[in-house]
């Protein structure tokens, strides 16, 4: 059985910068839909959780402000081993 470790960590901050956007551009964006606050936590990558209403809706912001529709979850997080932390 395979016991290594894995850990799901968040892309937002990778992303808003490769397109040379901020996160109070997202959250300007997110205004009334996902917290100020949820927006900064995502940028960087400090939340343990995020329901999917609010990753859809930052999904949504994305795709549209990148004009990139092809952006999906898998752009928002990465899943890798762990260093045996």
């Amino acid at each position: 059985m395979n016991t290594q470790a894995f850990t799901v960590k968040w892309r937002v901050k990778e992303l808003l910068d490769a397109h040379s956007l901020t996160a109070y551009k997202l959250a300007q964006e997110l205004n009334g839909t996902v917290s100020r606050n949820s927006v900064y936590a995502l940028a960087a990558g400090t939340p343990k959780r995020a329901d999917l209403d609010t990753i859809g809706a930052m999904l949504g912001a994305l795709r549209r402000m990148t004009g990139n529709d092809a952006l999906t979850v898998a752009d928002l997080l990465t899943y890798a081993a762990t260093d045996g932390e």
